[in-house]
């Protein structure tokens, strides 16, 4: 990832955690102007990132007006969205108990701790962004780039319509779940590290991850 990626992605994640967390409420309107200047950039990164958090459903263009952040979901629309939701996590999760290798749930595994560093230390930013990393990672191996298009366009939006209801922790009790079917369906393949990993296995880990994806999140 260049340096240009990395910026549109970082600033990405904090407008992002903003919106699902309430610190930016629905109906806000986002102005490209200010947001350049809040992060030290341009309007033409701010545009990119506006367009990524439109695919997510956390953002709205309205024409001349501008982006305003979406609003919340009518009850029915919010009950279908909740159906495709679960079943796009229940597919992939099933797919992953028959596909997943060692190497896939040790990557997934070093998401859930750093997710409970986050919720220890009340991270929300870094929290809810690896919690999103988790899940794409998981659906992509499932079903690829299209399922996980499909997911985050559903998904995301969700955790912005539930995050008043849950908590960091409660959060973390579905990937935790789904980190122990994996582990039961490798029981026989995993060799237990009693040993906490150095800080350059991490990175080395982490970069492993993000280079499994055809794509930027």
């Amino acid at each position: 990832m260049n340096q240009v990626s990395s910026i549109k992605k970082q600033i990405a994640e904090f407008i992002r955690a903003e919106i699902i967390d309430g610190a930016i409420l629905s109906g806000t309107r986002l102005n490209e102007q200010e947001l350049a200047d809040r992060f030290g950039v341009s309007k033409g990164p701010i545009r990119d990132v506006l367009a990524i958090l439109r695919k997510e459903g956390l953002v709205i263009n309205n024409g001349k007006r501008g982006s305003f952040v979406s609003m919340a979901l009518d009850e029915d629309v919010k009950r279908m969205y909740e159906g495709f939701s679960q079943s796009i996590k229940s597919y992939a999760v099933k797919r992953l108990k028959e596909k997943a290798n060692k190497t896939d749930y040790t990557l997934l595994e070093n998401h859930v701790s750093k997710m409970k560093i986050y919720a220890n230390s009340g991270q929300f930013c870094d929290f809810i962004n690896t919690y999103i990393e988790f899940q794409k990672y998981y659906v992509y191996l499932a079903g690829g780039e299209d399922l996980v298009n499909i997911w985050s366009s559903i998904s995301i939006k969700l955790m912005k319509e539930y995050h008043q209801q849950s908590t960091m922790t409660s959060d973390l009790q579905e990937p935790t779940q789904i980190l122990a079917e994996i582990k039961q369906c490798l029981s026989h393949e995993l060799i237990e590290v009693t040993q906490p990993l150095n800080s350059q296995i991490i990175r080395s880990k982490i970069s492993d991850t993000k280079a499994k994806f055809p794509f930027n999140f």
